[in-house]
């Protein structure tokens, strides 16, 4: 229903609940009043899921059914959804509208042929799904060549006579998208989601789950129907679309929906894979065209052990860069976050041919026996499992913006100092149950092989990170405290993955809160509170210098850093 919250929720809903009594040999159709009890019964499946998703008085739908037994069809609706019969090349409509309008001309105040042009002419007088409306109607259908079943996303728009005149189609699919065409020429679009842009990606083989299994999923949807729909709207509209799919099995669903507007807006995905990779000139060369083409900034690295990299694009532009790298390194993880408008997050793009994807110094890595992943729901069990040693595997300056409650910090300045802190301060035989994370997940493998080879049995790793656990975890479950450190001009992200609040020192990297930025210190571009006296005359010279012609290029509308500078 139209100006209601989730009405293809509750359409899906009825329709689900409708074909399942049908189908059941042990539900009665012998009547008229057998489908209106199955009406009944779908009216209750809907108020049910209102009631589970909050939305009591929010959602409704029409329906229509219909069901032959032997030689006599039946029919039962409630609200406007029509049915009409087509019968030597004439259309008659069946059912009556459960509408105030149609309340008006059966009590004479309007004419049928006015009843288009009458006030409040949608106003349902019975419907499904709202406290204390529902009414159904039921009857037998008289005969037919054909029968016509629709809403009035149909019968709204399109005349009778027009429905009539293509109701002769001898073809049935051919009527079918004839009449859809008629009504999508007439503005027509109903209260579907209208989806633009659709990505099912199959993420079950990055869980413990036995192979072949399909229960852990991420969809990427765009529609106009989520424009002024909340974060959590929006999810609780395709998980209730998609409960089916968690009724047969599917355990886990990561949903990333966004309106019409995000096609062309600049956005961020981040990936890695650990594989085997040959000929990195050759794909060093393929990227880097790719990149052109696609007008894409950011850092691509790429080694012999496997692929890691952050870009900056549109989203079209970034989901061709998706599914290039998945043809030809198979299903990979992605993270997608965003950034203001104003941030160019990189100014160029490289692609760079390294020993590592992920600098660690540990070589003859068994990659293949890494810590357990672990998705959001099971992640916040062992924080809160006194037994667990949850440890951050980042740096100390990206710990010091947001970090997981009690978790260790292993006072880091880069990654390669991780397994000599884990020699000096960890025992294999005091911690029994590890738990680690980092920012996308790929320090992680690294950290949970080299852990598990020094002897740790039971590790864990948070899957994707904390950008995948705060792109999946609800508001109200969110363990997460501040914000979070990203490699790239954003500096950090929030809980909602959206640009965060810091900004950075040019001379030490280290993120800068308000209070840094007030800070008698601080320099632009030369020191911060964090590094101040810790640079050498200079040193400090060269920034200033630096910093001043940056300045300079932002007074022309330039960046310092262009794309044409290698």
């Amino acid at each position: 229903m139209g100006g209601l919250l989730a009405g293809e929720v509750a359409s899906s809903v009825a329709v689900e609940s409708a074909c399942r009594a049908l189908r059941d040999p042990q539900q009665p159709r012998q009547s008229a009043d057998d489908l209106k009890a199955v009406l009944n019964l779908a009216n209750e499946a809907v108020l049910e899921r209102a009631r589970k998703m909050r939305y009591v008085g929010k959602m409704g739908t029409t329906l229509v059914v219909w069901a032959m037994q032997g030689e006599t069809a039946y029919f039962s609706h409630v609200g406007d959804s029509r049915l009409y019969v087509y019968r030597g090349g004439k259309l008659s409509q069946v059912t009556h509208d459960h509408t105030l309008a149609q309340r008006m001309i059966d009590s004479g105040e309007i004419a049928p042929e006015n009843a288009h042009n009458a006030p409040n002419k949608h106003v349902l007088v019975h419907a499904m799904g709202l406290p204390g409306a529902f009414k159904a109607d039921a009857g037998v259908v008289p005969e037919f060549d054909r029968v016509l079943l629709c809403s009035d996303g149909l019968s709204d728009l399109v005349e009778d006579a027009d429905i009539e005149a293509i109701m002769a189609t001898p073809d049935l699919d051919d009527c079918t998208n004839y009449l859809l065409k008629a009504a999508l020429d007439k503005g027509g679009r109903d209260n579907e989601l209208d989806i633009q842009h659709l990505e099912v990606i199959d993420e079950s083989a990055n869980h413990s789950v036995p192979a072949g299994a399909q229960t852990h999923f991420k969809v990427v949807i765009v529609s106009p129907g989520f424009e002024n729909a909340s974060r959590i709207d929006r999810h609780r509209r395709i998980n209730a679309l998609l409960q089916s799919e968690f009724d047969q099995g599917m355990h886990a669903l990561a949903i990333h929906p966004y309106t019409a507007r995000v096609l062309d807006m600049r956005r961020v995905l981040a990936f890695y894979k650990f594989t085997g990779v040959d000929e990195l000139e050759a794909l060093q060369g393929e990227l880097l065209q790719m990149g052109a083409k696609l007008e894409l900034k950011g850092t691509i690295l790429i080694a012999h052990e496997g692929v890691n990299g952050t870009v900056v694009g549109t989203t079209s532009a970034l989901t061709e860069l998706s599914r290039s790298l998945q043809q030809r390194f198979g299903e990979m993880p992605f993270k997608w976050s965003d950034l203001a408008e104003d941030n160019r997050g990189f100014y160029r793009f490289k692609v760079k041919i390294k020993p590592e994807i992920v600098s660690f110094g540990v070589a003859d890595l068994d990659l293949q026996q890494t810590g357990e992943h672990v998705d959001a729901q099971r992640w916040n069990e062992l924080l809160a499992d006194p037994d667990v040693l949850v440890i951050d595997t980042r740096n100390d300056y990206e710990i010091d913006i947001g970090t997981f409650p009690s978790a260790r910090s292993p006072e880091t300045t880069n990654f390669r100092e991780f397994p000599s802190w884990v020699e000096e301060q960890l025992d294999p035989g005091e911690q029994k149950q590890i738990a680690m994370f980092c920012t996308g997940g790929i320090r992680c493998e690294k950290a949970s092989a080299f852990m598990r080879q020094a002897g740790f049995e039971k590790v864990y790793q948070l899957d994707g990170g904390i950008l995948k656990y705060l792109e999946d975890v609800e508001e109200k479950d969110n363990r997460w405290q501040g914000e979070c450190f990203v490699f790239d001009q954003r500096v950090s992200v929030d809980s909602a993955l959206n640009q965060g609040q810091y900004d950075q020192c040019y001379a030490c990297r280290h993120p800068l809160s308000s209070e840094d930025l007030a800070s008698e210190v601080y320099e632009r571009g030369v020191q911060c509170p964090h590094c101040v006296g810790q640079a050498s005359q200079t040193r400090l010279d060269s920034f200033r210098q630096r910093q001043k012609q940056v300045e300079l290029a932002a007074a022309r509308g330039e960046a310092h850093i262009g794309e044409t500078q290698k």
